[in-house]
Parts: C-alpha cells; structure tokens; sequence
C-alpha cells in the first residue's frame, strides 16, 4: 500500500515563512548598522550639491574621511551631511565667509549664475533668499557652491584641527552652519562616506 505523499501544513509554511522575514530582517539591520545607509538630506546647506529632500548612500566604517569628502556626522546631537575641507594638522581661517587652509584660498571660478533657494520656517512657511553660484575645487574634486553677494562677516583667525578630526563646511556658504559654529569634528563622530567618496 502507498503512502500519500508529504504535504507541510499551514503551520509549517508559516514558521517557514516566520523564518525567512526575520532572516531578512536581520541582515537590513546589519547592512544599516555596519554596511551602508541611505542619507535623506534635511536642510538647504548643502545645496546645490545636494537639494533638501535629496538621498545617496552613505558608507560606513570606512577608510579616514579626507578634504572633499561628503559625510554624515553626529554634532550637537543631531545628524548632519557636510563636506570636509580640512584634516588633523591644518590650519583653517575666514575671510569674508570663504575658508583659507593653511594660509590658501581653494581655486574657485564665478560662474556667472545666480540662484535662489528656500529657507524653512517655524510656521511651515518658506524664506527665499539669492546667491552667486561658484565653482571650487578641492586637491581634484570641482562642486559648486552658493555665497551671498553681500557676505561682510569679519575675519576668523586660523585655528588648528587636532589629529584626529576634520573640518566641516557647507556647499551652501550663504546659509549654513559647520564646524565655525560646532567645532572640528572627532574621527568617532563622523559616521558615514557618500558613496562616490568612498569608492573612489
């Protein structure tokens, strides 16, 4: 006599498929918490590189973050995306809001361009404000970047990042705040490389 072949029931298949979704979901929060994650971009400050509600990958545990570098860091508790423009060791210095490492101004071109961008408020409601868009370049990586036409900010004296730390600055000079305000940044709490950054 033949047996009737095996048929799983409802109660296996659904421990299988238990098993399957949390085995899924284990490996999401590895690849977030040690692999890569995907960066919303909150604020304008990084404009016109990147747009407030503009995504990219974000590498982690990754090579020493170095000048040109987009990254993701941890400053007065909260997140934010901002472009490295000086390692341990340099100097950094202001002069009517554009940085001077160790005495020299990054090569930068006037595009001829204006633009205008959007400030959030409180209310909900939105600022427009205009800025002359620049082409700057740091070692060999060319962005461009937003000033304000009227920057009259007084001169900063040039201050040393300690090893291990780093810089930060805005692509959206005209509106933005970054290591002037929070500080250099320690390697510990700079969390993620843009992918393009990482890789190349």
């Amino acid at each position: 006599m033949s047996s009737a072949p095996y048929r799983p029931g409802m109660g296996g298949a659904l421990k299988g498929l238990l098993g399957m979704l949390l085995v899924g979901a284990c490996l999401t929060l590895a690849i977030k918490v040690f692999l890569v994650e995907l960066i919303v971009v909150s604020d304008p400050m990084m404009a016109p590189t990147l747009e407030q509600g503009d995504w990219f990958v974000g590498v982690k545990w990754v090579r020493e973050p170095k000048p040109a570098d987009l990254v993701v860091l941890t400053a007065e508790g909260k997140s934010y995306v901002r472009r490295v423009i000086a390692a341990g060791g340099q100097k950094v210095g202001y002069r009517k809001g554009n940085p001077f490492v160790d005495g020299a101004a990054f090569p930068t071109k006037d595009t001829g361009e204006e633009a205008t961008f959007s400030i959030p408020r409180a209310d909900g409601l939105a600022d427009q404000r205009k800025a002359k868009v620049l082409e700057q370049r740091i070692g060999e990586r060319s962005f461009r970047i937003y000033v304000d036409p009227k920057e009259r900010s007084r001169r900063r004296k040039a201050k040393k990042v300690p090893a291990g730390h780093v810089w930060v600055s805005c692509d959206n000079r005209s509106y933005c705040r970054d290591s002037r305000h929070f500080g250099t940044v320690p390697r510990a709490a700079v969390w993620a490389v843009a992918w393009e950054d990482a890789t190349r």
